[in-house]
């Protein structure tokens, strides 16, 4: 089991952006509807929004790269645009 947990902790470096939107409000609002719709997939990870030039990115992030892949699979199938973020290392 411990083994477990630490492979879960190490590959819990990705996430997945649903978006760049034009305030924070509509950011954090986005991520709420979708959190609450897409609970299964998305437990346990952290909402984020983060602002950069031109807007504000709306990330759900400390998933495993199986788990970004399958929820982006799911938004992108329900018509939200996702695309996955992390890294290999």
């Amino acid at each position: 089991i411990r083994r477990q947990r630490q492979m879960c902790i190490r590959d819990s470096h990705w996430g997945v952006n649903i978006g760049r939107y034009g305030s924070r409000y509509q950011a954090e609002r986005v991520l709420l509807k979708v959190a609450l719709n897409e609970m299964s997939t998305l437990d346990g990870s952290v909402r984020r929004v983060v602002g950069r030039s031109g807007g504000f990115d709306a990330n759900f992030m400390g998933l495993s790269r199986e788990t970004a892949d399958l929820a982006c699979r799911r938004l992108i199938a329900r018509g939200t645009p996702c695309f996955m973020i992390g890294n290999e290392g």
